[in-house]
């Protein structure tokens, strides 16, 4: 992750949070990313600029998250007024789990 980006709702600054993501595989690498202004949607527009890098691939290979992640993750989730886990998707919770 790169941060917290609020994408979701638009039209009412208090009900703002998080919800689009930009997902990319370990061939390209990320150089920039944000969002854009309001165009009377309810979500704001993301962007990224990319680089394709297929030769450094392998350095960019996803870890397992440890310990020191989760709690990281939480951490982030708590600034967020999420308090715990239970919270979030139970999809994500799953991952959690391994």
């Amino acid at each position: 992750g790169r941060g917290f980006y609020n994408t979701y709702h638009a039209q009412y600054p208090l009900m703002r949070w998080p919800l689009d993501h930009i997902l990319i595989s370990e061939h390209f690498r990320h150089t920039d990313s944000g969002t854009g202004v309001n165009f009377n949607s309810d979500h704001f527009p993301s962007w990224a600029t990319l680089t394709y890098e297929p030769e450094l691939a392998s350095e960019q290979v996803p870890v397992e998250p440890n310990e020191k992640h989760w709690k990281r993750a939480e951490n982030q989730l708590k600034k967020e007024g999420i308090e715990t886990f239970e919270n979030i998707p139970k999809a994500l919770q799953k991952l959690r789990k391994k």
